[in-house]
């Protein structure tokens, strides 16, 4: 299993294992998912840990979308998105952006009677694209000025792609 994104329920808890390098394009797939999580709400669980212990590269869209999701975790359910063991290379990234205080770590494996599914791909347009990707940086230029300057070209292009998308000018 090279690169992916797999996902269960147990015990009121979901699950969310990235395994090998998550990228913006794998990445549109968890920010979709997850939204369809919140959704659910509390009807299907009231606690989300996402298992970071295979993942050995994500890039700043999924630390955007991991931001947005602690954030709508917090909001939600008035708790964490609980990171599960970083990889070494993801938890240096989280150190080294700055970001690491916002999360919570746990030494924790995933139970062994649950069982995970492999996310299925998604077929995204080009709009919700930009604006998923937009939405990541836009969560970390929240984070700091640092951020701030180092994403705005990015955010700059996004915002205009978008814009040019919602407008049907291809």
């Amino acid at each position: 299993m090279d690169n992916s994104i797999l996902y269960g329920i147990i015990d009121r808890k979901l699950y969310i294992k990235i395994v090998g390098e998550c990228r913006h394009n794998n990445g549109l797939q968890l920010k979709v998912f997850m939204e369809d999580c919140f959704k659910l709400g509390q009807s299907e669980f009231d606690s989300i840990y996402m298992d970071l212990s295979e993942a050995i590269y994500i890039d700043s869209t999924i630390l955007g979308i991991l931001i947005w999701g602690e954030k709508q975790t917090n909001e939600l359910f008035n708790s964490h998105l609980f990171l599960l063991k970083p990889h070494k290379n993801v938890f240096d990234l989280l150190k080294s952006g700055g970001v690491l205080f916002m999360f919570t770590i746990e030494d924790l494996q995933l139970p062994e009677k649950i069982e995970m599914k492999i996310l299925d791909e998604l077929v995204i347009d080009k709009l919700e694209t930009a604006k998923i990707i937009y939405l990541a940086h836009s969560e970390l230029m929240k984070t700091n000025e640092n951020k701030e300057k180092d994403f705005d070209l990015v955010s700059k292009i996004l915002k205009k792609e978008i814009d040019r998308l919602e407008s049907g000018s291809e």
